[in-house]
């Protein structure tokens, strides 16, 4: 596993136990080569002897001397501690920092998602597994890639990294009842497959105690970000940024959703709200909120989010396109308009999802870039999050400067990325939650001001805020009239071919009606 890591130039964190490392001197040369031959290769203290429930004054007294122990054997002091068995409690965090401790990562959460702030002390979550204990046999499952790789997806979305959690014996064969000392060769070629997929989307690969150093040079990934060929055309951004609201539902925070709406509506903010067809209708709250801010004519538009909030992909063709078909019917019925977008349930589809789309005349996908590569040149056009409104909003070590500043460097960096900006929440976002933290119909105001100050800061800036309908153009094309995108709807709508678009596009544009980047 060290030289897997070496080889392939992938971070790894290594946790030693204190009373167990020394007398191996094949394992302790092993673990030297590494730290004199790779500097993605990190030491963290894993106690002293792996005991749970500790007094607190017995857990310093182990943490000191695993210290003392890794220095002794390593000429190193750990920064990092994975607590044994994943346990540890408040009072561990102030032991940790007395003994020069600067990151923790366990499964343990204290706060969900994790706190990721610029601080003098770090907790990384750990995001996937490559093995889990069945308590029952007391033997180790291993996880599939496609699986570990789903969920360092959803944390990278989520929170911006991932750490995965490996153990020796997930990678060795088993054998009469037991573990033994032989490579599992297939184990090693998926973990091969996994480090590959993710060189192959451009993320770092790094140690746990180098999550916050993102920006420095030695530690920066070399392996270019890989973008859809079929984009290539666009190499300028188009200076513009949509929003989307997933997953508005009937009574359920029914006020906080209202509110987030009206923030957008008030500050002339175009809006996309994505609904759960089985759950919205028959909350007059909901229901007459969103029918008078259409025929206000607010910049307000409706994607399907499926008839129930579920993972499209696990579904069969008849029931991915019925769900579809019922939810674009209830929406035509309650809130007479059209909808012309699949905005897909945790970013998974597959060809059925397509096709499903292709019977029910839907022309717009929106996924999330980490699953999903935007592509404009092709039916359906693949409208692709590129972040999450809480990963704007939210303080994070990689960039410095006000909320402002942050705003401006996220932003940028989408923009010369994907060349546009596509940024999704929910109404959970912008509501209180319980002591017991349970999410109430509440408003959380600093949240909403939160938003308030990014779309004032986006007009500011001169940044044009559009409908994700309109972002397939705007990207395309430097010099677009909006008079022009009736043309698409008629489109999506049936009224005119893909070659009839096509033509009528190339004309335009030779007469510079339009300009393409």
């Amino acid at each position: 596993m060290f030289k897997l890591s070496r080889d392939m130039d992938a971070g790894v964190t290594i946790g030693i136990i204190g009373s167990a490392i020394g007398s191996d001197q094949k394992i302790v040369n092993g673990i030297k080569e590494q730290l004199s031959k790779n500097p993605r290769f990190e030491i963290a203290s894993h106690s002293f002897n792996h005991q749970v429930n500790l007094s607190l004054a017995d857990e310093e007294i182990s943490i000191d001397k695993t210290d003392k122990k890794i220095q002794e054997i390593f000429g190193v002091k750990p920064k990092v501690f994975i607590p044994p068995e994943n346990y540890f409690n408040t009072g561990t965090i102030p032991i940790l920092k007395k003994h020069g401790y600067t990151h923790l990562s366990s499964s343990n959460a204290v706060e969900i998602p994790p706190p990721f702030v610029n601080t003098d002390f770090y907790h990384f979550d750990v995001a996937a597994y490559t093995g889990l204990l069945d308590p029952q046999t007391n033997r180790w499952t291993t996880i599939p890639p496609d699986v570990i790789m789903e969920q360092i997806n959803d944390s990278l979305f989520d929170n911006g990294y991932a750490v995965v959690m490996m153990r020796p014996n997930d990678f060795s064969n088993y054998e009469n009842g037991s573990y033994v000392n032989v490579v599992n060769q297939t184990k090693f070629d998926e973990l091969k497959s996994i480090i590959n997929e993710i060189k192959s989307k451009g993320y770092l690969l790094t140690p746990i105690g180098k999550i916050d150093k993102y920006e420095t040079e030695k530690f920066q990934n070399t392996i270019p970000i890989v973008i859809d060929d079929r984009n290539k055309s666009a190499d300028k951004n188009c200076n513009c940024v949509a929003f989307k609201i997933d997953n508005v539902q009937d009574f359920w925070i029914n006020d906080v959703q209202n509110e987030v709406i009206d923030t957008f509506s008030t500050h002339d903010a175009p809006v996309t709200i994505s609904v759960i067809g089985k759950f919205f209708g028959t909350d007059p709250k909901v229901v007459d909120f969103i029918k008078q801010k259409i025929k206000d004519n607010d910049d307000i538009s409706v994607a399907i989010r499926g008839w129930k909030l579920a993972d499209h992909s696990s579904y069969g063709l008849p029931e991915q396109s019925d769900s579809i078909r019922k939810t674009s019917e209830q929406i035509s019925a309650i809130l007479g308009v059209k909808s012309n977008m699949f905005s897909i349930p945790f970013g998974k589809f597959n060809e059925d999802t397509l096709t499903a789309m292709n019977d029910n005349n839907i022309s717009y996908l929106s996924g999330m870039v980490a699953t999903d590569n935007p592509d404009f040149k092709s039916k359906p056009f693949h409208v692709s999050e590129t972040s999450s409104l809480m990963s704007l909003l939210e303080e994070d070590p990689f960039y410095k400067g006000t909320i402002a500043d942050k705003f401006s460097s996220k932003i940028d960096a989408q923009q010369n990325q994907y060349h546009y900006t596509l940024v999704s929440m929910q109404p959970s976002d912008f509501a209180m939650r319980d002591d017991s933290g349970q999410i109430i119909n509440q408003i959380n105001k600093e949240r909403i001001e939160q938003l308030t100050e990014l779309i004032g800061y986006l007009k500011g800036q001169k940044i044009q805020i559009v409908s994700i309908y309109d972002l397939p153009q705007k990207v395309t094309f430097e010099k677009y009239p909006d008079w022009i995108k009736r043309i698409y709807d008629w489109n999506a709508q049936g009224m005119i071919t893909d070659s009839d678009l096509d033509n009528a596009i190339k004309h335009l544009v030779s007469r510079k009606i339009i300009i393409p980047f």
